[in-house]
C-alpha cells in the first residue's frame, strides 16, 4: 500500500474545504442579494405607479402652455412660441407614456392634436403672425374636438382673453422695437 504524503494532502483538503465553503457562502450571498434587488424593483414599480401624475394634472400643464403659446405668438415672441410648442409636445409624450390608455389618448392625440401643433410650430418658425393666429385657432378647436371624442366635452378651451401669468413678459420683441 502506498503512503499518502500528508504534507501535500492536508493543504489540499484545507483548500477544498475553503473553496466549498466559499462557494456555498457566495451562493447564499447571491440569493440574498437577488432577493434584495427583486424587492427594490418592486418598490420602484410601486413608487412609479403611486406617484405618476393624474391625467387632469398633465392636461392642466398642457392648458398652461397653450395659454403661454398664445401670448408668445400674439406678441411675436417667436422663440418663446416655439419653446411653448415643444413644452406641449413633451407633456403629450408624458400623457401617452403614463396615461395613454385613458380617454383614448393614444389614438386621439396623434390624430387630432399633433398635426395641429406642427402647423403652429411652422407658423412660429416663419414668424407669420396672421398664420400663427389661424393655426392657433385651429389647434384650440382641435383640443375641443379631442375633448368631445374623449367624452369630456364639458371641458372647452378658448383663446385666452387675459394673461394668467402676471410674472412673465411676453412682449419682449415689441419692447425691443420700441426702444430702438
Amino acid at each position: 500500500m502506498k503512503r499518502i504524503n500528508t504534507k501535500s494532502f492536508i493543504p489540499s483538503i484545507i483548500l477544498f474545504v475553503f473553496i466549498c465553503t466559499g462557494c456555498r457562502h457566495s451562493h447564499n450571498d447571491r440569493v440574498m442579494l437577488q432577493s434584495e434587488i427583486d424587492a427594490l424593483h418592486k418598490q420602484i414599480r410601486e413608487i412609479e405607479e403611486n406617484y405618476k401624475p393624474g391625467f387632469g394634472e398633465l392636461m392642466s400643464t398642457v392648458q398652461a402652455h397653450h395659454a403661454k403659446l398664445w401670448y408668445a405668438g400674439a406678441n411675436e415672441n417667436w422663440e418663446l412660441a416655439e419653446f411653448e410648442v415643444h413644452e406641449i409636445e413633451e407633456t403629450f409624450e408624458k400623457i401617452l407614456d403614463l396615461r395613454g390608455d385613458e380617454h383614448n389618448a393614444a389614438e386621439l392625440v396623434p390624430e387630432l392634436i399633433e398635426p395641429l401643433l406642427k402647423n403652429v410650430e411652422g407658423s412660429a418658425k416663419k414668424q407669420e403672425l396672421a398664420a400663427f393666429k389661424s393655426d392657433y385657432q385651429q389647434l384650440t378647436s382641435g383640443c375641443n374636438d379631442c375633448h368631445l371624442e374623449a367624452g369630456v366635452e364639458f371641458i372647452r378651451i378658448q383663446i385666452p382673453t387675459e394673461p394668467g401669468f402676471y410674472n412673465q413678459k411676453f412682449n419682449i420683441k415689441k419692447q425691443e422695437t420700441e426702444k430702438e
